[in-house]
Order: structure tokens, then sequence, then C-alpha cells
């Protein structure tokens, strides 16, 4: 308690996030979307499962990582949309800092998921294919989608 006194003292706020550090299932649900968009894919592609960020000090890993030929794919998985930019935003500095040529995210075909996905359609549209089949499909042949896209899997 003393820090967030000494911080409100200088007119800060304090604020502090925890991170896991060790290994264990957390997300059971996040396990089963893996496994179902894996197995959708993965034949096709060398597979990295929780494929950390290569910068020294950063816990951060990416849910899957595709790798074929020069070109790799960033997954991440998210079974409850909460704050889609925030999500979205954290995706995308994942994928950047592992050097992805894409970014997917795997959206848990949710009734409040797919609501929320159809209500920001045309901005999201902007930056990514939103196909799901085409993108799966393209996956699946082992070929580069062509741009960031979100697919909607049911697990």
């Amino acid at each position: 308690m003393n820090l967030a006194v000494h911080a409100a003292a200088v007119g800060l706020r304090l604020s502090v996030s925890l991170w896991p550090v060790g290994g264990g299932a957390r997300d059971a649900a996040q396990a089963r979307y893996v496994a179902a968009f894996v197995a959708r894919v993965g034949r096709a592609w060398r597979v990295r499962l929780e494929a950390p960020i290569p910068i020294a000090g950063d816990l951060r890993a990416v849910d899957v990582l595709l790798i074929r030929g020069d070109v790799s794919v960033a997954v991440e998985v998210i079974t409850r949309l909460a704050d889609l930019q925030a999500q979205i935003r954290a995706a995308q500095l994942k994928g950047r800092d592992i050097s992805a040529t894409r970014l997917i995210l795997v959206v848990a075909g949710t009734h409040a998921n797919r609501r929320l996905l159809e209500s920001t359609r045309a901005s999201l549209a902007e930056t990514f294919d939103l196909d799901t089949r085409r993108v799966l499909a393209d996956l699946s042949r082992g070929a580069d989608p062509g741009r960031d896209a979100i697919i909607v899997l049911t697990a």
C-alpha cells in the first residue's frame, strides 16, 4: 500500500499487472479451440504451440505459430470477446513482435461472439478477411490466406 500512497503523492496512480509464469492449462476451452484449429489446418504447416515472443524478458507467446516456407502465421485464440479493440491490438503486437507474415484470430463460435463480430463487421473488414471458410480452406492447403483474418470456429 505504501507504493500507492507514494505514487498518489506525485500525481500518479499505481497499476499492477500479473502474468502467469508456470506451465499448466489455464483455459480448457481455449485448448479445445487450439486443438480443433490445428486439426483443421495443421497437416500442411509446421506447427508450434505457445511459440514464445523472441524478446528477452518478454513472457508473451503466440497460441499457435504456423510456418511454411517463408510464410508464418501467428494465431491467437479468443474464447470470449470482451474488449475487442484491446484484444485485437494485443494480438497485432504479438504478431509484429514474432515477425509473423499474417495474423489470424480464431474466435469461439458462441452466440455472443458472433453478435459482437456482426455488429463490428464493417470496420473489421477493412483490416481482416472475415470469410472463415475461404481462410480455413487456404490454410488447410498450406496456402497463405493473403491477409490477416478472423475466423469463427466451433470446437
